[in-house]
Order: structure tokens, then sequence, then C-alpha cells
């Protein structure tokens, strides 16, 4: 049945608790709670993506179709390509059920913070998709950004209680990734974690394979990945591995330790909120041969922070965050360039443990991305604050990371060795054609 004045995902939300039983009952309590009593048949739509972009989803998307029409629930399944998908979900907000995978960054608790706190839930991207809200909930969240020890690892265990009871979303499974690999060019591919930029780096070319014949050819069955190079874009990245080596953060989690990469050092202050100082490597420039400064750190953050850097100057008008790295950029309140090569960091209400994550997200050049803050508009009409900045295809991208962009043809995207930042973990890189 279609509820004429009730939203459909607020009856999701009452039938969620109880899936294991959907049971005449539970639509009983459905209309009781809306106070709505027509017998009219309950219609839902799961969205996905089709067979030959994730078979797994697809069969788990009919699979939860059959629960709910053995609840008596008017329930399909409509495939669409994960472009679509992220569009229509997580920037639309356009959908009753969903079936898609979660980005790798939720590993870490706090990155919990964006995905349910209610702030988020008006918010684009991964940020609160669901539209939930529970106050124990968000008190949890916050409780785990301020605390460390027994106390933090207390919220994080009640605040995955309360998860698994109210249900927001489900755990369906863990599928597996697929891949080949030919081992007589390159090798260490088992030590390679190929979600992850580090995975690519730490590939070790076969001695055999003279330096000129040194290609990494990686073929993919997403285009997405390459047709678009804006590592902001949220329906085009689903791991962030690629534009991960184009642009370089100013720490990676190696080995389960935030190491420098971007950076040389930095150090907590006492304070709180605490404020670190960075400071950035000597000798680091753009692939154009730009300077990398700590002016580009500052910047990265103001721009994750409002796409629009307040380019209409009023005052009044609210930020426009970009949907990509929000969780961390929130860490910051504010970035103040000392001199070229650091950067002050001031934190909100966080630890400093918690803090740190904010080091890992890209930094991008400031004299490439500053001209991006205006208003996007598509043959002509004005899509209201969505700025270029999140729209862009971003080709060719300017980074500072060890893959440079070289040739963009129909069918391939060449890059080459862009920096030395591989010799910081032991990798190397010769020339990556996907």
């Amino acid at each position: 049945m279609t509820l004429p004045d009730t939203p459909r995902r607020a009856i999701l939300g009452a039938l969620g608790s109880g899936m294991v039983a959907l049971t005449g009952g539970c639509l009983r309590r459905v209309r009781s709670l809306t106070g709505w009593n027509s017998a009219q048949q309950v219609q839902l739509r799961i969205k996905t993506v089709p067979d030959d972009a994730d078979p797994y989803a697809l069969q788990l998307a009919r699979t939860v179709a059959d629960w709910f029409r053995t609840a008596g629930i008017d329930t399909g399944v409509v495939p669409m390509s994960e472009q679509e998908l992220h569009r229509q979900t997580l920037l639309g907000n356009d959908f009753d059920l969903f079936v898609m995978r979660l980005p790798p960054r939720f590993r870490d608790p706090d990155g919990l913070y964006t995905l349910l706190h209610s702030r988020f839930a008006e918010d684009p991207g991964w940020q609160n998709p669901f539209g939930y809200a529970n106050i124990d909930v968000d008190e949890f969240l916050e409780t785990q950004r301020r605390t460390n020890g027994t106390r933090r690892r207390e919220a994080l265990r009640r605040l995955q209680m309360t998860v698994t009871r109210t249900q927001p979303f489900t755990l369906l499974t863990v599928p597996d990734d697929i891949r080949a690999v030919r081992t007589t060019n390159y090798t260490n591919w088992r030590a390679a974690n190929l979600s992850s930029p580090l995975g690519y780096l730490l590939l070790e070319r076969a001695s055999s394979v003279d330096e000129e014949d040194g290609t990494l050819r990686v073929a993919v069955t997403d285009r997405r990945a390459t047709m678009n190079l804006n590592p902001l874009s949220v329906e085009f990245r689903r791991t962030g591995a690629l534009t991960g080596l184009l642009y370089d953060p100013l720490g990676y989690v190696f080995e389960n330790r935030l190491t420098p990469w971007l950076a040389e050092t930095w150090e907590f202050s006492e304070t709180n909120p605490p404020t670190a100082r960075v400071t950035l490597r000597d000798g680091v420039s753009w692939h154009d041969g730009e300077p990398l400064t700590a002016d580009d750190v500052a910047f990265t953050y103001r721009l994750l922070a409002d796409t629009t850097l307040n380019s209409r100057g009023d005052e009044e008008s609210a930020p426009f965050p970009s949907p990509r790295y929000r969780g961390r950029s929130s860490l910051v309140a504010d970035g103040e360039v000392i001199d070229d090569t650091t950067v002050e960091v001031q934190f909100d209400d966080v630890t400093p443990s918690v803090a740190r994550r904010a080091f890992t997200i890209p930094i991008l050049p400031k004299h490439i991305w500053q001209d991006r803050t205006d208003p996007a508009s598509l043959a002509g009409i004005n899509v209201g604050s969505v700025t270029d900045v999140l729209v862009t295809n971003n080709i060719p991208p300017v980074g500072s990371g060890p893959l440079k962009f070289v040739r963009n043809t129909p069918e391939r995207r060449s890059f080459s060795n862009g920096s030395t930042t591989t010799s910081y973990i032991g990798g190397r890189t010769d020339q990556w054609s996907p």
C-alpha cells in the first residue's frame, strides 16, 4: 500500500526492529503508529546495482525483497548503475531501501560519527543517509570523540548495543573481492591491500623486468574511477585508491599506525581543545612544479568545511561542506599558516587520538581549486549551493602523490611516477596504466 500522507521510510523504521517476524500484528502496529487504517497494499522498492557491477548486492537485494513479500508487502528490486544509485540515494535522498557496500572509511569507530549522528541527517553523501535520529547515539558518538581509554571503550560499547537494537541499517554480509594478477612483472601481491593507495606502492617489480618495461597495467570493470578524478565526487568514488595515489595526505595509516607522509612531524598541545603544529617535508612540489606549502594545507581544510568559501560574500549564508571527508574535516576548527612549511591546526572538542584522523585528508593545491568555488551550472541552469569543487571531473589532475597524470584517451588513462614519496615506506612505482 502506498501511504498518501506518511513517508514510507517512517514505516520502514517501525518494521526494521522486527524484521525477523514481519507479521500482520507488526503491520497493525505500523497503522497504529501512523493513524492510518486502510488495508491498501504497501509497496516498497529496493535500489541496488546490477549483477555485472556487484553480483552480491543484487542477490542480497532479491533476498531482502523475498523477506518483505513474505510479510505481505509488494516489494520490487530496481537495479541501476552505481553512479546513478549514489546520485539517487546519497545525493537525492530518494529511496525506500537500498543495498550497497559501505566504504572502507567506516572501519574507524569515529567514522560512525557522520554516518549516524542526527546533525548530519540533512547532509548529502554518506552523512547519515538514513535520516536516523537517536539522542543516546548522539551522546555516545560525542563522548567517544572527547574521551580516551576505558571511558571511550564504554561509550563505543554502548553505541554498538544501541545501533544493534535500533537498526538504522543492517549489515548483510562481507563480500569477497576477487582479483586476477600476473606475477611475472610484479610481485608481493598477497601483502598488498589494493583497496588502499598504499597497496599499490608495496608491489615490487620483478628483477627480470627492465625499467623501461615496468608499466603496471590494471584492468577495471568500473570506468567511473578513471573518467572522473575528483577526490570529492561522491558518485564516482568507492574506495578512493586511485585519487589517493594522485593526492597526498599529511599522514597515512600504515600497519595500524598513523605515519607522517607530507608532514615531517606534528606536535599536539596540552590545551583543550587541542592544537597541532604540523611541519611539512622540505622540497615537496605539485605535479605542475608549484611548491606545496602550508597555505595549501590550511586552504584544504577551509575548502572542505565550505566548498563555496563564501564566494557570494553573504555572511548569513550557511556553509556547504564537502560530502566526502565530512567526518574528518569536521574535527578541524581552523588552520593558521605560520610559515611556508608550518601550519597550526586548531581542533574542536576532541582528543588528540581522534583529531589525528584529520591528517588523512588529501591535500589539494590552492592555486587550482580556489577558482572552482563559484556555483555550478548545467546548460546555464544554476543548481544552488553546489560548486564546481564537487562536480568538476578534475582532468587533468594536479596532485603531489606518487602517481602523476600523463594522458587521457577514451579507453585508457596513463600515469607515471610523480614523486619520491614511496621511499617513505619502502615501496616503488614506475608507470601505472588503468
